[in-house]
């Protein structure tokens, strides 16, 4: 029964991470191919909500030279704590309070029109992207590292939902942080979880019950 709790949780922390995610994006277009994901490893967790912030608006200043106003003008950002050794085994409560190896996991969602800005120039966009979180202080030197989203590299039993897939990738610590009841390894999702209007917020809403009710992206 504990473990079937654990997975409905699960469950239900991916459905409105996604929902979050894409409030605000065009469902019609293709989602999966317009992301990037980026690893950051960092020196500590002890700031992590702020730092998780941070990062966000390095990027949103760096593509739009401005902070995000509202949840349809720049990008999706979802972004989450993880430690050594979260995909396999048990973590424990002392490695989620010091781990030798922290770092943050993020996905990056672009709408069509600024997927056509990075599309041709990844490359550059990438090395911009690790000069901006460089001058984080709590970033690892030569800590960054950026990819263009490849769905091919999904495993196979979830080909047909890469990007939910992803997203519940990206938060694997936090299951490992219930059990001892650890703040800090919730994902964080940008702009959503900072200007979403009550239009937004319905939004959200109804995007959660149609991923519950088995829509994949």
């Amino acid at each position: 029964m504990k473990v079937l709790n654990e997975k409905n949780l699960l469950t239900a922390d991916a459905h409105f991470n996604m929902a979050r995610l894409v409030t605000g994006k065009s469902l019609k277009n293709d989602l999966k191919n317009q992301a990037l994901i980026i690893t950051i490893r960092v020196t500590d967790f002890r700031q992590v909500e702020r730092l998780q912030k941070a990062v966000y608006n390095k990027l949103c200043k760096l593509f739009y030279g401005r902070v995000a106003t509202s949840c349809d003008d720049v990008f999706g950002f979802l972004i989450s704590a993880d430690v050594e050794a979260s995909r396999t085994g048990r973590v424990s409560s002392r490695t989620l309070s010091a781990p030798y190896d922290p770092h943050l996991h993020c996905l990056m969602l672009f709408s069509k029109s600024d997927w056509l800005r990075v599309e041709g120039n990844i490359e550059e966009w990438s090395s911009m992207i690790k000069k901006a979180l460089d001058e984080l202080d709590e970033v690892e030197r030569s800590g960054v590292h950026v990819d263009r989203f490849d769905p091919s590299k999904t495993p196979l039993e979830y080909r047909d939902c890469p990007l939910n897939y992803y997203a519940s990738y990206c938060n694997k610590s936090k299951k490992h942080a219930n059990r001892y009841g650890f703040d800090g390894y919730g994902a964080s999702v940008f702009p959503y979880d900072i200007c979403a209007t009550d239009k937004e917020k319905r939004q959200q809403v109804y995007l959660r019950r149609k991923f519950e009710q088995g829509f994949k992206i």
